[in-house]
């Protein structure tokens, strides 16, 4: 991911471990089991 102009590169990053309200955007389930978002990163690595 950048940013235009060269102003930057990098990954906005929350809390995974949420809970609550906003346990739909994490990346774990309720056993702490990985959700498939958690792919996202294999685009992010380089191999």
């Amino acid at each position: 991911l950048s940013a235009p102009d060269n102003r930057g590169k990098g990954v906005f990053w929350w809390e995974p471990a949420v809970t609550g309200g906003l346990r739909s955007r994490g990346f774990f389930d309720d056993d702490g089991n990985a959700l498939p978002v958690i792919t996202v990163f294999d685009k992010l690595t380089r191999h």
